[in-house]
C-alpha cells in the first residue's frame, strides 16, 4: 500500500477545490483541471463512507464514460479494473443514456450495495497511489 505525500495531497486538493469551484460557478476549466477534477472527485465520493453509491449518484454517463481512460491514462490499472467491476455491478444493463433512466437505475438492492461495498474495500488500498499519480500529473502539467 503506497501512502500519499503530503506535497502531493497539497497539490491535489489546491487544484480540486480550484476546479470545484469553477465548475460549481459555471466557469470553464482546462482539460488537465477537469482529469484531475474527475478522478479526485471519484476519490472522495467513494470514500466518503457511502462506498461507490454516492459517487454514482453524483456523476452521470458522460462521467462514467470518462472515468475509466482517465484511471487508465494515470497508469492505474487496478484501479480501473475496481471501478469497471463497479459501473458492472451498479449498472449490470449498461449506463443509460437517458439521465431519467439513469437516476432511476441508483436504487440498488441489497446485494448490489455488498458487492458495492466489497470493491470500496478494494479502491480504498489505492487511495496513497492515485493522489501521487495525480501529484505528478499536475506537476508535470504546470497546474499547481
Amino acid at each position: 500500500m503506497e501512502i500519499s505525500t503530503l506535497e502531493n495531497e497539497r497539490r491535489v486538493s489546491s487544484v480540486y477545490e480550484r476546479a470545484m469551484e469553477a465548475v460549481h460557478s459555471g466557469k470553464a476549466v482546462s482539460d488537465q483541471e477537469d482529469f484531475v477534477y474527475q478522478v479526485e472527485l471519484l476519490s472522495q465520493e467513494v470514500n466518503s463512507g457511502a462506498s461507490f453509491e454516492q459517487y454514482f449518484r453524483w456523476v452521470g454517463k458522460t462521467e462514467l464514460d470518462a472515468i475509466l481512460d482517465h484511471l487508465k491514462q494515470l497508469d492505474l490499472p487496478e484501479v480501473h479494473s475496481v471501478v469497471e467491476q463497479a459501473i458492472r455491478v451498479a449498472f449490470p444493463n449498461g449506463v443509460p443514456d437517458d439521465e431519467d433512466d439513469y437516476e432511476e437505475c441508483t436504487d440498488w438492492t441489497e446485494t448490489q450495495e455488498r458487492q458495492l461495498e466489497d470493491l470500496f474495500q478494494e479502491f480504498e488500498k489505492f487511495n496513497g497511489v492515485i493522489t501521487n499519480k495525480l501529484g505528478r500529473f499536475i506537476e508535470a502539467n504546470e497546474l499547481a
